[in-house]
C-alpha cells in the first residue's frame, strides 16, 4: 500500500482563474494534496484564512484582484506560508514585482510535473508525515 494517503493532510491554496491550468496542476499533484481552488484574488485571500494552507500556488493575472496584490495582502497576514507564482509572464518586470511582493518562487508557464513535484517536496514539511 502507498503511504501517499499521509500527504492529504496539506491543504494547497491555488489561486488560478483558467481552469485547464487549474485541472493541469490538480492532475499533477491532486492525488496527494487537498488542493483547494481560488478563481480570483479576493476569493484567495477569503481562502487564506479559511483553510490554513502549508502552500500557495499563484497565478498573476486574475479578476477582481490580481496576484501581485494578493501577494502583498496575504503577506500582511503570514511571512512563513510559501507562495509560488505560476504565471504566463516571463519577463523580468513581472518577476521583480513579485519578489518584491513577497513570493518565494516563480515559475513560468508551462510548468512540468518535476517542477511542481519539487517546489512541494520544498516547502511541504515530510517530518510532519509522521503525525
Amino acid at each position: 500500500m502507498c503511504d501517499e494517503w499521509r500527504y492529504m493532510k496539506y491543504r494547497i491554496l491555488v489561486a488560478e482563474d483558467n481552469d485547464l491550468n487549474y485541472a493541469v496542476l490538480k492532475g499533477m499533484i491532486g492525488d496527494k494534496y487537498q488542493l483547494y481552488r481560488a478563481v480570483d484574488g479576493v476569493e484567495a485571500v477569503s481562502l487564506f484564512d479559511y483553510i490554513d494552507p502549508v502552500l500557495i500556488f499563484m497565478d498573476l493575472n486574475m479578476p477582481k484582484l490580481d496576484g501581485i496584490d494578493a501577494i502583498t495582502f496575504l503577506r500582511t497576514k503570514t511571512k512563513s506560508t510559501p507562495i509560488v507564482v505560476l504565471t504566463a509572464y516571463s519577463d523580468d518586470e513581472y518577476r521583480q514585482r513579485a519578489v518584491e511582493s513577497g513570493c518565494n518562487e516563480y515559475i513560468v508557464k508551462p510548468f512540468r510535473k518535476a517542477e511542481i513535484d519539487r517546489l512541494c517536496d520544498k516547502y511541504v514539511k515530510k517530518s510532519d508525515l509522521s503525525e
